[in-house]
């Protein structure tokens, strides 16, 4: 569940930031996570926990950068509301930016992580097996965009 509050007495896991990076075509990057790691062969944007002490966009850009080998500056990337997600017991803060890349970007994926990436349509990405929770914050990430 995505909550737009953190659950009245739940516990807050460690915070998550992910980026949603749009080539000048439209196309959104999506990862495909490896078969042996948790939501495996599901597919999600760039995304991961937050180190102790690291700021929301900082994480971002830095997991960004590890499992894409895409760099990025804080200044290229656009923030939105955090959204809260989990269950009543438990839930953690999930930090979604945006940048929108003037040219598609080599993509070098970590393969630790991910198996394979793709470049797919906003709707074409609803339609794809996302993690738990994914097609509800990208649904929320694109109604956000809509009202900038």
């Amino acid at each position: 569940m995505i909550y737009a509050e953190p659950p009245p007495g739940s516990v807050q896991l460690t915070p998550v930031a992910s980026v949603l990076l749009f080539r000048p075509d439209g196309r959104i990057l999506l990862l495909q996570r490896t078969h042996h790691k948790p939501f495996g062969s599901k597919w999600g944007l760039p995304c991961g926990k937050l180190n102790d002490g690291e700021t929301p966009i900082d994480g971002a850009i830095r997991e960004l950068r590890e499992e894409t080998g895409i760099h990025l500056n804080p200044e290229d990337l656009a923030t939105h509301d955090a959204l809260y997600v989990g269950s009543v017991e438990a839930y953690f803060v999930y930090h979604p930016f945006h940048v929108r890349l003037d040219l598609e970007p080599l993509v070098i994926v970590n393969t630790a992580e991910h198996q394979e990436f793709a470049w797919v349509g906003p709707l074409e990405a609803l339609r794809l097996p996302l993690v738990d929770d994914g097609a509800e914050a990208l649904m929320r990430t694109f109604r956000s965009l809509r009202r900038r």
